[in-house]
């Protein structure tokens, strides 16, 4: 048994297959990835955590011999930062992250690593639309924020660049009617667009490549990267660029939560359900149980189970790649979503955010056709 630090990949783990990953993470497509390791923290119950580096590394390289093809040994270049960045260019990575080799492993962010990004990007909330022009439709572009510590939510431009046509559709049906034109953002700019954009309460996650940062504290020629569902708002407190990360909200739980949820989310009885994609895939390889069997399952289950769930906010646990690849954990409504509703609920910090709700059996095999595999009301 071990305990390993790396990063998932898809295809050749560039740029242009990042969409490839997100696609795949999400059950819409079917790609091969890889998990790209670069350290060894535990060993048959052995914590190795204190040794630096580059002694670590090398007891990994000597683990991986014989591992599968889908594990990959993260290799490096020695005190040659400027050719691993030009190196990771001609490849069209995003970037290099420089480590301090001679350290012992420390989780979360620290002096001892560095991210240098080809071309600099970031998550953000997304907190509007501006309307669509010409023959576009849908919107034109996404109003964007990040965490502040004097405002709540900083407004720092608008992205309507990157966008696949059928991304274009899927973000659209996600914003959905309704809206304010008062700004849920500080906005400390006098861009003339926004002042007809919809505005709504940061709900979800998109990840966008841009040129520094303008005058006006504005992002400067910003382009969609991905739409990240395995990011929740509160993750964007922990930034790649942040200098001083904003504090996380953190969901202020009472009496009231079940009933808001009722009142807010919109009840679809009697609807159809969703069909059911890729029956044959393992989603418990130990046990070969195929996505049909959790299908099966949760059919035959769903008078127990959804009296328990119906209404009231919920946690699910997605695994796209099976139990024995990675899962991630989703709380927050996202885009793809349509038979799934949503309750807006307040933060301790003040901030709305919408939640996953299932209210129908439709609602709950959409996210089961998701690779969900298990639910927390």
């Amino acid at each position: 048994m071990a305990a390993l630090d790396g990063e998932l990949i898809a295809g050749s783990g560039t740029k242009e297959d990042f969409n490839l990953l997100q696609s795949t993470l999400s059950g819409e497509r079917q790609g091969a990835l890889v998990y790209a390791l670069s350290d060894l923290l535990h060993l048959d119950s052995v914590d190795i955590a204190g040794p630096p580096l580059h002694e670590r590394k090398s007891l990994l390289q000597e683990v991986l011999k014989d591992a599968p093809k889908h594990l990959a040994f993260s290799s490096h270049i020695e005190g040659d930062g400027d050719a691993a960045y030009q190196l990771a260019g001609e490849r069209h990575f995003e970037g290099i992250i420089s480590k301090r080799a001679d350290r012992a492993y420390h989780g979360g962010r620290s002096d001892d690593w560095r991210k240098t990004k080809q071309l600099a990007s970031d998550e953000f909330a997304v907190v509007g639309y501006t309307a669509p022009k010409g023959s576009r439709t849908g919107f034109g572009s996404l109003l964007l924020a990040k965490p502040d510590a004097e405002h709540g939510w900083l407004y720092v431009g608008r992205v309507g660049s990157g966008f696949s046509d059928e991304l274009m559709r899927q973000v659209s049906a996600q914003l959905g009617k309704g809206g304010s034109k008062k700004p849920t953002a500080h906005v400390g700019t006098t861009d003339t667009d926004l002042r007809t954009a919809t505005w709504f309460e940061p709900r979800s996650a998109v990840e966008v490549f841009y040129r520094g940062i303008g005058r006006q504290k504005l992002l400067r020629q910003p382009s969609l990267k991905a739409v990240r569902p395995d990011k929740s708002i509160e993750d964007l407190g922990d930034s790649d660029r942040s200098e001083v990360p904003a504090k996380v909200p953190k969901l202020s739980v009472s009496k009231k939560v079940r009933k808001k949820a009722s009142e807010e989310a919109k009840p679809a009885p009697d609807r159809a359900r969703p069909k059911m994609s890729s029956p044959t895939k393992a989603l418990f390889p130990d046990i070969r149980g195929t996505k049909q069997e959790v299908w099966d399952y949760y059919t035959a289950v769903m008078d127990h189970l959804l009296p328990e769930i119906a209404g009231r906010p919920l946690s699910i646990i997605r695994c796209p790649s099976g139990t024995e690849k990675p899962c991630f954990f989703q709380k927050h409504h996202t885009a793809g979503l349509e038979l799934v509703s949503s309750a807006k609920l307040k933060e301790k910090s003040g901030i709305n955010a919408y939640y996953l709700v299932v209210e129908d059996a439709a609602g709950l095999m959409e996210l089961v056709q998701f690779n969900a595999l298990e639910f927390h009301p």
